[in-house]
Protein backbone atom coordinates (compact mmCIF):
# COMPACT_ATOMS: atom_id res chain seq x y z
CA UNK A 1 0.00 0.00 0.00
CA UNK A 2 2.38 2.61 -1.31
CA UNK A 3 2.50 5.92 0.51
CA UNK A 4 0.78 4.72 3.65
CA UNK A 5 3.03 4.68 6.65
CA UNK A 6 0.59 2.78 8.83
CA UNK A 7 -3.04 1.83 8.87
CA UNK A 8 -5.22 0.14 11.45
CA UNK A 9 -8.60 0.61 13.04
CA UNK A 10 -7.14 3.29 15.31
CA UNK A 11 -4.22 4.83 13.36
CA UNK A 12 -3.71 6.04 9.82
CA UNK A 13 -0.68 7.72 8.32
CA UNK A 14 0.20 8.69 4.78
CA UNK A 15 3.50 10.09 3.53
CA UNK A 16 4.55 12.19 0.58
CA UNK A 17 4.65 9.16 -1.76
CA UNK A 18 0.93 8.73 -1.25
CA UNK A 19 -0.18 12.17 -2.35
CA UNK A 20 -2.43 10.71 -5.04
CA UNK A 21 -4.11 8.24 -2.71
CA UNK A 22 -7.76 9.30 -2.27
CA UNK A 23 -8.61 9.96 1.36
CA UNK A 24 -12.33 9.32 0.99
CA UNK A 25 -11.98 5.69 2.10
CA UNK A 26 -10.81 6.86 5.55
CA UNK A 27 -14.40 7.70 6.47
CA UNK A 28 -14.94 3.94 6.87
CA UNK A 29 -12.67 3.97 9.93
CA UNK A 30 -15.08 5.34 12.53
CA UNK A 31 -12.82 4.14 15.36
CA UNK A 32 -9.87 6.17 14.03
CA UNK A 33 -7.89 7.75 16.89
CA UNK A 34 -4.83 9.11 15.07
CA UNK A 35 -4.52 10.69 11.61
CA UNK A 36 -1.09 11.79 10.32
CA UNK A 37 -0.69 13.28 6.84
CA UNK A 38 2.53 14.43 5.17
CA UNK A 39 1.94 16.06 1.79
CA UNK A 40 4.58 18.24 0.16
CA UNK A 41 2.19 20.44 -1.79
CA UNK A 42 -1.07 22.18 -1.01
CA UNK A 43 -2.44 20.91 -4.34
CA UNK A 44 -2.25 17.37 -2.98
CA UNK A 45 -5.01 18.27 -0.54
CA UNK A 46 -7.30 19.81 -3.14
CA UNK A 47 -10.24 17.52 -3.91
CA UNK A 48 -8.70 15.10 -1.42
CA UNK A 49 -8.97 16.22 2.21
CA UNK A 50 -12.05 18.13 1.04
CA UNK A 51 -13.83 14.77 1.00
CA UNK A 52 -13.34 14.44 4.76
CA UNK A 53 -14.52 17.88 5.87
CA UNK A 54 -17.98 16.65 6.91
CA UNK A 55 -16.95 13.22 8.22
CA UNK A 56 -17.29 12.50 11.93
CA UNK A 57 -14.54 10.57 13.71
CA UNK A 58 -15.92 10.28 17.26
CA UNK A 59 -12.69 8.82 18.69
CA UNK A 60 -10.11 10.97 16.89
CA UNK A 61 -7.53 12.22 19.40
CA UNK A 62 -4.46 13.05 17.28
CA UNK A 63 -4.36 15.06 14.05
CA UNK A 64 -1.04 15.96 12.42
CA UNK A 65 -0.14 17.70 9.18
CA UNK A 66 3.64 17.33 8.97
CA UNK A 67 4.16 19.46 5.87
CA UNK A 68 1.48 21.27 3.88
CA UNK A 69 -2.03 21.68 5.24
CA UNK A 70 -5.48 21.58 3.68
CA UNK A 71 -7.15 24.83 2.76
CA UNK A 72 -7.97 26.71 5.93
CA UNK A 73 -11.72 26.85 5.34
CA UNK A 74 -11.82 23.08 4.77
CA UNK A 75 -9.75 22.33 7.88
CA UNK A 76 -12.00 24.59 9.97
CA UNK A 77 -15.05 22.64 8.75
CA UNK A 78 -13.32 19.43 9.81
CA UNK A 79 -12.51 20.90 13.23
CA UNK A 80 -16.09 22.07 13.72
CA UNK A 81 -17.07 18.40 13.72
CA UNK A 82 -14.01 16.71 15.20
CA UNK A 83 -12.07 19.40 17.06
CA UNK A 84 -13.68 18.93 20.47
CA UNK A 85 -12.29 15.40 20.85
CA UNK A 86 -8.74 16.26 19.78
CA UNK A 87 -5.95 16.04 22.35
CA UNK A 88 -3.03 16.66 19.98
CA UNK A 89 -2.89 18.93 16.92
CA UNK A 90 0.16 19.61 14.77
CA UNK A 91 -0.17 22.21 12.02
CA UNK A 92 2.82 23.73 10.19
CA UNK A 93 0.77 26.61 8.88
CA UNK A 94 0.38 30.26 9.78
CA UNK A 95 -3.18 31.49 9.55
CA UNK A 96 -4.71 33.70 12.21
CA UNK A 97 -8.26 32.63 11.38
CA UNK A 98 -7.28 28.98 11.79
CA UNK A 99 -5.64 29.67 15.14
CA UNK A 100 -8.70 31.56 16.38
CA UNK A 101 -10.85 28.59 15.43
CA UNK A 102 -8.47 26.20 17.18
CA UNK A 103 -9.07 28.25 20.34
CA UNK A 104 -12.83 27.92 19.87
CA UNK A 105 -13.18 24.38 18.53
CA UNK A 106 -10.30 22.43 20.14
CA UNK A 107 -10.68 23.29 23.81
CA UNK A 108 -9.59 19.84 25.04
CA UNK A 109 -6.14 19.92 23.46
CA UNK A 110 -3.20 18.72 25.52
CA UNK A 111 -0.53 19.33 22.86
CA UNK A 112 -0.45 21.96 20.11
CA UNK A 113 2.08 22.90 17.45
CA UNK A 114 1.13 25.87 15.30
CA UNK A 115 2.58 29.12 13.95
CA UNK A 116 1.95 32.72 14.99
CA UNK A 117 3.26 35.92 13.45
CA UNK A 118 4.68 38.53 15.82
CA UNK A 119 1.50 40.61 15.54
CA UNK A 120 -0.74 37.68 16.54
CA UNK A 121 0.10 37.52 20.23
CA UNK A 122 -3.54 38.21 21.14
CA UNK A 123 -4.52 35.02 19.33
CA UNK A 124 -1.89 33.11 21.32
CA UNK A 125 -3.42 34.50 24.52
CA UNK A 126 -6.88 33.33 23.44
CA UNK A 127 -5.63 29.80 22.74
CA UNK A 128 -3.84 29.57 26.09
CA UNK A 129 -6.87 30.95 27.92
CA UNK A 130 -9.42 28.71 26.19
CA UNK A 131 -7.45 25.45 26.11
CA UNK A 132 -7.31 24.76 29.82
CA UNK A 133 -6.00 21.21 29.42
CA UNK A 134 -3.01 22.29 27.33
CA UNK A 135 0.23 20.75 28.59
CA UNK A 136 2.56 21.46 25.67
CA UNK A 137 2.91 24.04 22.91
CA UNK A 138 5.34 24.41 20.02
CA UNK A 139 5.75 27.71 18.15
CA UNK A 140 8.08 29.44 15.71
CA UNK A 141 10.23 32.34 16.91
CA UNK A 142 12.56 34.69 15.04
CA UNK A 143 12.05 37.14 12.21
CA UNK A 144 8.38 37.89 11.54
CA UNK A 145 7.29 35.20 13.98
CA UNK A 146 6.94 35.41 17.76
CA UNK A 147 9.51 37.25 19.81
CA UNK A 148 11.03 34.92 22.42
CA UNK A 149 10.60 37.35 25.31
CA UNK A 150 6.97 38.10 24.43
CA UNK A 151 6.20 34.40 24.07
CA UNK A 152 7.65 33.54 27.48
CA UNK A 153 5.84 36.41 29.20
CA UNK A 154 2.50 35.34 27.71
CA UNK A 155 3.14 31.71 28.60
CA UNK A 156 3.63 32.50 32.28
CA UNK A 157 0.52 34.63 32.46
CA UNK A 158 -1.97 32.70 30.33
CA UNK A 159 -1.02 29.01 30.24
CA UNK A 160 -3.08 26.50 32.20
CA UNK A 161 -2.14 24.86 35.49
CA UNK A 162 -1.42 21.66 33.52
CA UNK A 163 1.20 23.25 31.27
CA UNK A 164 4.68 21.69 31.44
CA UNK A 165 6.40 21.76 28.03
CA UNK A 166 7.41 24.54 25.65
CA UNK A 167 9.04 24.00 22.28
CA UNK A 168 10.59 26.87 20.35
CA UNK A 169 11.56 26.42 16.71
CA UNK A 170 13.94 29.00 15.23
CA UNK A 171 13.34 29.22 11.49
CA UNK A 172 16.21 31.55 10.55
CA UNK A 173 19.94 31.37 11.17
CA UNK A 174 20.31 34.70 12.96
CA UNK A 175 21.40 34.83 16.62
CA UNK A 176 18.97 34.07 19.42
CA UNK A 177 17.58 37.35 20.77
CA UNK A 178 16.78 36.21 24.30
CA UNK A 179 18.96 37.68 27.06
CA UNK A 180 19.89 36.01 30.36
CA UNK A 181 17.98 38.55 32.45
CA UNK A 182 14.85 37.82 30.40
CA UNK A 183 15.30 34.10 30.92
CA UNK A 184 15.85 34.70 34.63
CA UNK A 185 12.65 36.73 34.86
CA UNK A 186 10.69 33.99 33.09
CA UNK A 187 11.90 31.24 35.41
CA UNK A 188 11.37 33.36 38.54
CA UNK A 189 7.79 33.98 37.45
CA UNK A 190 7.32 30.31 36.61
CA UNK A 191 8.69 29.30 40.00
CA UNK A 192 6.08 31.51 41.67
CA UNK A 193 3.12 30.01 39.83
CA UNK A 194 0.53 28.18 41.94
CA UNK A 195 0.30 25.34 41.20
CA UNK A 196 3.65 24.95 39.45
CA UNK A 197 4.83 22.12 37.23
CA UNK A 198 8.46 21.55 36.25
CA UNK A 199 9.16 22.48 32.64
CA UNK A 200 10.54 20.73 29.61
CA UNK A 201 12.35 23.48 27.67
CA UNK A 202 13.08 22.41 24.09
CA UNK A 203 14.83 24.51 21.43
CA UNK A 204 15.18 23.52 17.79
CA UNK A 205 16.44 25.34 14.72
CA UNK A 206 19.30 26.98 12.91
CA UNK A 207 20.34 29.46 15.57
CA UNK A 208 20.13 27.34 18.72
CA UNK A 209 23.92 27.21 18.91
CA UNK A 210 23.92 30.97 19.46
CA UNK A 211 21.66 30.39 22.47
CA UNK A 212 23.91 27.63 23.74
CA UNK A 213 27.04 29.73 23.17
CA UNK A 214 25.73 32.50 25.40
CA UNK A 215 27.33 31.34 28.62
CA UNK A 216 25.08 33.51 30.76
CA UNK A 217 21.99 31.93 29.20
CA UNK A 218 23.28 28.46 29.95
CA UNK A 219 24.09 29.48 33.53
CA UNK A 220 20.44 30.42 33.98
CA UNK A 221 19.35 27.09 32.51
CA UNK A 222 21.67 25.13 34.80
CA UNK A 223 20.54 27.13 37.83
CA UNK A 224 16.89 26.28 37.30
CA UNK A 225 17.62 22.68 36.44
CA UNK A 226 19.25 22.34 39.85
CA UNK A 227 16.24 24.02 41.47
CA UNK A 228 13.90 21.55 39.77
CA UNK A 229 12.10 24.22 37.75
CA UNK A 230 13.46 22.72 34.51
CA UNK A 231 13.02 18.96 34.32
CA UNK A 232 14.39 18.62 30.78
CA UNK A 233 16.41 20.91 28.52
CA UNK A 234 17.12 19.92 24.91
CA UNK A 235 18.74 21.62 21.93
CA UNK A 236 18.58 20.35 18.36
CA UNK A 237 20.31 22.13 15.50
CA UNK A 238 18.68 21.83 12.06
CA UNK A 239 22.11 21.76 10.43
CA UNK A 240 22.81 18.46 12.20
CA UNK A 241 19.93 16.68 10.45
Amino acid sequence: MKGRDKISDSKFGIGKDGENVPLSFIDNFKTLQELVLSFKSEEAFLNNFDQLQYVTFPRLKVLKFLDECPRVEILIKFLEINGKNLEELYVENNDNLLNLNIAKLCINLKSLYTIFKDDEVETLKVILSNCQYLESIGVWCDGEYLNEKDFLEILVKYSSKNFNELRICYVYDGPSEIFPEELEEFFINWKNRIPRKSLSFILKGYCVKSFENKKENMKVIEKYKKLGIIKKFEIENFSEE
